[in-house]
């Protein structure tokens, strides 16, 4: 079977990353509902955010394996590789940035779908997001990253911004002190 035979079509490769997507937000919220069985809701907020933050991180370090450029070029490389668009969705693509910028947050739709209040997805999301913090912080670094409006943060879109240059956080930058330890 040749490598294009393997491919599937664009519809179904999109559906199935959607999917990727809804079982990742719903295995965070039911570990979620679990630990705040035991722990308090904000320890087992913590402790899902630095868990999305580790596996950003290695997602990370595997993308930046998949590229020859550690540069927000090469970040556009990897995000074609990984989710099928990369420099022809870009909204601004060169050797200095990679924004890209998207509508919808399949996470928030199966949050919301499962009876998670906007409220408390606003309260979940700099954990479920940190995954993003930590693989742009791993793919190079020289770069760096923020969110500067994410639907769980309640903006209407989610912005990811990658720079070779650090920027002032946004209000809607993932804080990541307490990620890092």
């Amino acid at each position: 079977m040749s490598e294009t035979e393997k491919m599937v079509p664009f519809s179904q490769a999109g559906r199935m990353l959607t999917t990727g997507f809804e079982w990742e937000a719903g295995l965070f919220i039911e570990t979620y509902k679990l630990l705040s069985e035991r722990y308090s809701k904000e320890e087992a907020k913590e402790i899902l955010g630095k868990a999305m933050y580790r596996a950003g991180k290695n997602l990370g370090r595997e993308a930046r394996g998949m590229v020859d450029r550690g540069d927000p070029i090469g970040m556009a490389q990897a995000w074609g590789v990984i989710y099928g668009m990369g420099a022809d969705a870009a909204e601004r693509l060169d050797e200095e940035r990679l924004i890209f910028r998207a509508q919808n947050c399949a996470a928030l739709n199966l949050f919301l779908r499962w009876g998670i209040s906007m409220e408390e997805a606003k309260y979940l999301g700099d954990a479920y997001c940190a995954g993003d913090v930590g693989h742009g912080e791993a793919f190079s670094e020289q770069m760096h990253f923020q969110h500067t409006c994410r639907l769980m943060h309640g903006d209407d879109c989610c912005i990811w911004d990658f720079s070779v240059t650090p920027q002032e956080p946004s209000e809607a930058a993932v804080p990541t002190a307490s990620l890092k330890d």
